[in-house]
């Protein structure tokens, strides 16, 4: 598991950092995306978490993370980035009906 830590800004995020950005996104191979972004901490890609990941009330991510990216640091090859991850100073928003997300979850019981 790997912790991201909040940048201030979404447009000044560091490698392994995390922000929201101002809107969530239309991916057309993904569908709508989630306004949280993140920063690949071995490519540097930016990227955003998609309505497949749930985020715990104590910010941890759940599906595992994949950087979507096809170039790394190479130019050649596909990021193989993937693990779980955990937003530091995560705020669960509140979400009003009609904005496709689920209210913040608590995480389950082991």
């Amino acid at each position: 598991m790997i912790v991201f830590v909040k940048a201030e800004y979404w447009n000044s995020m560091l490698p392994g950092q995390w922000a929201m950005a101002p809107d969530a996104v239309f991916d057309p191979n993904q569908g709508l995306l989630r306004r949280e972004m993140i920063r690949c901490p071995k490519c540097g890609g930016r990227s955003h978490l998609s309505y497949q990941h749930t985020i715990y009330s104590d910010g941890h991510v759940m599906a595992s993370v994949v950087c979507p990216r096809t170039k790394c640091g190479d130019g050649k090859s596909r990021c193989d980035f993937h693990d779980f991850i955990t937003l530091s100073g995560w705020t669960p928003e509140p979400r009003t009906r009609g904005q496709g997300a689920s209210a913040p979850r608590t995480q389950p019981e082991p």
